[in-house]
């Protein structure tokens, strides 16, 4: 895991990195099934949901610290990458330890991940067990 601690240094996660945390703090700030703007399959959100609530304050510091994370993996190794099984992996459980709460198993969708490799801006995605990879492409402001 990165030697990474709050305030230990500067993070400033590239685009990539950071649309790839967002990409997994939705899940945790997500409407509850049946409320608008809910966009995961019903089998992940009314089956095998966490009845853990986390505040938006929780969920954007936890983004905020997996994006260093990533960032930090990147910077060391080329590539990054978290995932679930039936429950979060490593770098995940980490994140939320360093945003002050203890992720709970069912809070993330099973058999999902992430992937990032350095010098590219897209992200790759699987949402659930047999879920088809996906490309993120994460949004990069212009600068004047």
């Amino acid at each position: 895991m990165p030697d990474l601690h709050p305030g230990s240094r500067e993070c400033v996660p590239g685009p990539a990195a950071q649309a790839a945390a967002d990409w997994w703090a939705q899940f945790l700030s997500d409407p509850s099934p049946g409320e608008s703007g809910s966009d995961l399959p019903a089998l992940l959100s009314l089956n095998l949901r966490s009845e853990a609530r986390y505040t938006p304050e929780q969920v954007q510091t936890f983004a905020d610290r997996l994006a260093c994370i990533f960032q930090a993996q990147l910077d060391a190794g080329r590539r990054a990458s978290a995932w679930t099984e039936y429950g979060p992996d490593e770098v995940l459980t980490y994140a939320a330890g360093l945003a002050g709460f203890e992720l709970d198993p069912l809070a993330l969708p099973v058999k999902s991940f992430t992937l990032l490799q350095a010098g590219s801006e897209v992200v790759i995605t699987r949402l659930g067990p047999g879920g088809a990879p996906q490309q993120l492409v994460p949004h990069v402001e212009a600068t004047a």
